[in-house]
């Protein structure tokens, strides 16, 4: 049966707290011993989870949309017990949790853009939610105003004494607390770094512009408390200080992630198609009917050959991978068999698109040397650099040199060791290409350690720490269907934008002048049909966010940072004209009926 890696691991003074598939792993980093395994969650997979040392508390939350807490409570026939301190059922399913720094609140967001703030132990009035009750709830009419006819509120609709702390327009790909808890620091698919007040995340203190490109990591590290470490897709990592917004360094990190970068990620390139009812054809109709759009029959016949032309390269091409695919394409095969009446999402991964997904950041400091860590979703590396000194933009060093220590296997997640910052966990997908090696227990976690001015991989010998054989040889089995429900490396597939969101985003959408199409010529007369001429309207969305894009750049040219300007009379008249230009090239003169 396969072996599932470690997705989280956090290293303490005493235990190491360690997350595989469903089960919570306990091990003694004295002697190495395996103290607990517990199932933590009851259907599907974990898939966030934090530690507070300090709480001896662990959260946890996956598919089953639960979240619960435990306690690590020492025992002494055991050594260990790991008991249930609460469970509740919340709204979504959490891609990131954090606890807060007295261990007391708990903060987890979801791909909707939203963060909601939880009391670890729920208040002794909350009801144990039941979606099999839910059908026989009462509600006021005013409360189901909106909904579909015949659909009843479940409890999945509202957090379980959950309070809404904070919302991005956009999916929140990862969110931090600033030390002393005072503001959350969140990013988005869409470039924004946002400071907000906790628990007022209404009130926004700032924003950090200057990703071009998702973010998808970030960090504060505890020596500099005034700076902020982000990444994402852009093809370095950004340092800030987060207090007044200042852009302080870019450190270009590409060129040493690029040739450690074992799995290749894809870009999305098709869209939600229904098939008809029976199986001929791809149907304009939505599944809500609203409406059918009619074309010739042979550009829908067109259609469907393309369709079916791009499936059968996406079958050739995982056929090839099949023995290790890249990210995303585990499931394009099985998208592709749609039955009559089904309505799939057909997956197109481009393979000449490379994607680059920053996975985690972290620091230590060891004596005087203050470092960044960080990884890359997909890549065997462990990464650092040190922390540039200077408090502005002009008073920075130059870019830092970035080193790495090459691991042999992607890289999953990493931490410093609580009592020892100067030794690094690593947590790595072991599995991947283990049948080829002929590697019967692969090793999920190796330790990194500094050593004469620079990190490197500690043999794992009779010399080895008793926690690095125990989480080596802590192995957890699952059946091939859940290995391949990981979805270890999807950031790679969901995260890159597809060519026709990133146009959007960039404005070359937009019609310039020379893209718009002339008026006709002649007299403005109706046409053959009796209709009228159709009016040319260029795209309003891509140029909005296009000059949105352009005063940034100026603002940030200009040194203002990211303070938000005043409206003043200037900008508001070059919108005016750029309005007026654009108006002025898409009006035609509309035909005039004389029949009255």
């Amino acid at each position: 049966m396969p072996h599932l890696p470690f997705r989280r691991i956090f290293v303490g003074d005493s235990y190491a707290v360690a997350v595989a598939g469903n089960q919570l792993l306990v091990v003694s980093s004295s002697t190495g011993s395996l103290l607990a395994s517990t199932v933590v969650c009851s259907a599907g997979l974990v898939t966030a989870a934090d530690v507070s040392w300090p709480a001896r508390r662990v959260v946890t939350t996956g598919d089953d949309k639960m979240l619960n807490v435990w306690i690590l409570e020492e025992e002494s026939e055991t050594g260990l017990a790991v008991t249930q301190e609460s469970s509740r059922e919340i709204p979504k399913k959490s891609s990131e949790i954090h606890l807060t720094s007295d261990g007391q609140t708990i903060l987890a967001s979801d791909k909707f853009g939203d963060i909601y703030r939880y009391p670890v132990v729920p208040p002794p009035s909350e009801k144990v939610s039941d979606p099999s009750h839910t059908q026989g709830s009462s509600e006021s009419p005013s409360s189901t105003k909106g909904k579909k006819k015949g659909r009843q509120q479940s409890s999945e609709e509202k957090p379980r004494h959950g309070e809404l702390i904070l919302g991005h327009t956009s999916v929140i790909t990862s969110f931090t607390l600033t030390p002393q808890d005072e503001f959350v620091v969140s990013g988005d698919r869409d470039e924004h770094i946002r400071i907000s007040w906790f628990p007022e995340g209404y009130n926004i203190e700032r924003f950090c512009m200057g990703h071009l490109k998702y973010v998808s990591a970030l960090h504060i590290p505890q020596s500099s408390p005034h700076t902020l470490v982000s990444g994402g897709g852009d093809p370095e990592l950004f340092i800030w200080d987060w207090t007044n917004g200042t852009l302080l360094q870019k450190v270009s990190v590409m060129e040493k992630v690029k040739p450690l970068a074992k799995v290749k990620g894809g870009r999305r390139t098709f869209h939600r198609l229904p098939r008809r009812p029976d199986g001929e054809g791809l149907s304009r109709k939505s599944k809500r009917g609203k409406g059918k759009q009619k074309q010739p029959p042979e550009e829908e016949e067109a259609d469907v050959g393309d369709v079916q032309e791009d499936a059968e390269d996406d079958g050739a091409e995982d056929g090839a991978n099949s023995s290790k695919p890249d990210a995303g394409q585990s499931s394009a095969a099985a998208s592709m068999q749609v039955q009559p009446g089904e309505t799939k999402l057909l997956h197109k991964f481009d393979p000449t698109a490379e994607s680059f997904v920053v996975g985690r950041i972290g620091s230590t400091t060891i004596g005087s040397e203050k470092l960044i860590l960080f990884s890359a979703v997909g890549a065997s590396g462990l990464f650092y650099f040190p922390i540039p000194e200077g408090s502005s933009s002009s008073g920075m060093e130059a870019n830092p040199e970035v080193q790495l220590v090459d691991l042999g296997y992607p890289v999953l997640d990493f931490c410093a060791q609580a009592n020892d910052p100067s030794s690094i966990w690593v947590s790595l997908d072991g599995t991947w290409e283990a049948e080829e090696t002929g590697v019967s227990i692969p090793k999920m976690v190796k330790l990194v350690r500094w050593s004469e001015g620079r990190f490197a991989v500690s043999p794992e010998s009779a010399d080895s720490p008793p926690l690095l054989k125990g989480l080596n040889a802590s192995v957890v089995t699952a059946t091939e269907s859940v290995a391949s429900s990981l979805e270890l490396y999807a950031q790679l597939a969901w995260l890159p934008k597809s060519r026709e969101e990133e146009a959007d985003d960039s404005g070359e959408a937009q019609q310039d002048e020379a893209s718009i199409p002339a008026p006709s010529p002649g007299p403005s007369t109706p046409n053959a049909e009796g209709g009228k001429a159709p009016i040319n309207k260029p795209p309003k969305k891509p140029a909005g966010r296009l000059k949105t894009r352009e005063k940034l750049q100026r603002i940030q040219e200009s040194g203002l940072g990211s303070a938000v300007p005043k409206p003043t009379a200037e900008p508001d008249a070059e919108e005016a004209e750029g309005e007026e230009i654009l108006a002025k090239k898409a009006k035609v003169d509309a035909p005039t009926n004389d029949s009255a």
